[in-house]
């Protein structure tokens, strides 16, 4: 009884786009075997936890080098560097490191987009409309993942950082 509710449903959307033509060809969507399903539901919440886990090892690779660079940004703020400077030189590091990951990550999925081009059946293994959200979407996860570091940057006390690491 699903299969007929979703047969009826497509066929209703269908004809709503295309005007009351004829419909060939169709049939409905389902799996082959069961545990199909399942791989792709485990898939799909595999990509669910990719997505913060994304973002957390953004926010700790930028916190360890602002960590790493601490007494650096103590001295250039106590010579006359503003925090707004610090925490924009923090956050360009940061979407330069998450624009070589967008990178890789396009060429990648363009790549294996049209290695999968004959499992893929009447879908093109490009898709750019998808490419720009996922593309703006972990642009702006690193941005928000980065504003965090930068901010710790800028607000560091040069005169407390520089008396801890005399000692």
């Amino acid at each position: 009884l699903p299969t007929i509710g979703a047969t009826v449903l497509a066929t209703l959307i269908t004809r709503a786009i295309v005007g009351g033509g004829p419909i060939y060809g169709q049939r409905s969507f389902r799996f082959d075997a069961p545990w199909e399903l399942l791989a792709y539901a485990a898939l799909g919440l595999l990509a669910l936890f990719a997505i913060p886990l994304a973002a957390i090892g953004v926010a700790s690779f930028m916190l360890f080098l602002v960590r790493a660079q601490n007494r650096v940004t103590a001295i250039r703020m106590a010579i006359g560097a503003e925090p707004a400077q610090v925490r924009q030189e923090v956050l360009l590091m940061g979407l330069a490191t998450s624009a070589l990951g967008l990178s890789a990550g396009v060429v990648m999925g363009i790549t294996l987009g049209w290695m999968m081009r004959a499992r893929l059946f009447g879908v093109n293994g490009f898709d750019p409309a998808s490419l720009i959200v996922t593309v703006g979407l972990f642009a702006a996860l690193s941005v928000a993942a980065t504003w965090l570091p930068a901010r710790i940057a800028s607000q560091t006390n040069p005169s407390v950082l520089l008396r801890e690491s005399a000692d």
